[in-house]
């Protein structure tokens, strides 16, 4: 069996057929998917608005695969409802699994490293921000390519990597997202799905008690 794990879409009623397409070969592809939260953006839009938007045909493909959803910071649980059961077969907060001699420990990462959303909660009631925030990576992306991600979210996922060292038992590897930055690092027992956004996707991938984590670009 292989396990996907994808975070950070974003989707809102804005439907991308590109991402759209490349999010179908992803779920197609895999035996399981886990949802590490921001699969859909409260921020921007609302549950009713996005679960009649385009993006529903994604649903029964991602119900098939018996999927499992991680609540986020922009998909809290309190911005849906019971129709989240459109997408998955379970919805949680953290999810553990058993990886080998490892366990996984898998949770969005906001709860870890809380950005400025948690700090100001009226910021998530102003889309024009988040809009300002996601056009800021689209462009940083476009003029230096992935090292807009190390420059701008290197020390968010060193924050995770201490809390992998210093909070998790010494057999668990935490798997974050949140970010947007991938990363697959066992020495430090870490790994973050990274985002699919911007014509950029990256999501990690478990078969055969081996991890590893997947960065393309879609067209």
């Amino acid at each position: 069996m292989n396990i996907t794990i994808i975070s950070d879409t974003h989707l809102s009623h804005h439907f991308d057929v590109r991402k759209y397409n490349y999010l179908v070969s992803i779920i197609t592809s895999a035996d399981r998917v886990i949802i590490n939260g921001d699969f859909w953006d409260g921020y921007l839009t609302t549950f009713d608005t996005f679960v009649s938007s385009p993006w529903k045909k994604l649903f029964p493909l991602l119900k098939k695969k018996k999927t499992l959803y991680i609540f986020g910071n922009h998909d809290k649980r309190e911005y849906g409802d019971k129709r989240i059961r459109l997408f998955c077969t379970q919805a949680h907060r953290e999810i553990k699994l058993d990886f080998g001699r490892y366990q996984l420990h898998i949770e969005h990462g906001d709860r870890l490293v809380p950005l400025i959303d948690s700090y100001i909660p009226w910021v998530q009631r102003h889309a024009f921000l988040t809009r300002i925030a996601q056009n800021y990576e689209r462009v940083g992306l476009s003029v230096l390519g992935t090292r807009f991600l190390l420059l701008e979210y290197t020390k968010h996922n060193n924050r995770m990597k201490d809390c992998a060292r210093t909070s998790i038992p010494s057999n668990t590897i935490l798997i974050c997202g949140h970010s947007h930055l991938p990363e697959l690092s066992l020495t430090k027992r870490f790994a973050n799905s990274g985002f699919i956004n911007h014509g950029y996707g990256s999501y990690l991938r478990i078969e055969k008690d081996e991890l590893s984590l997947v960065r393309e670009q879609y067209e």
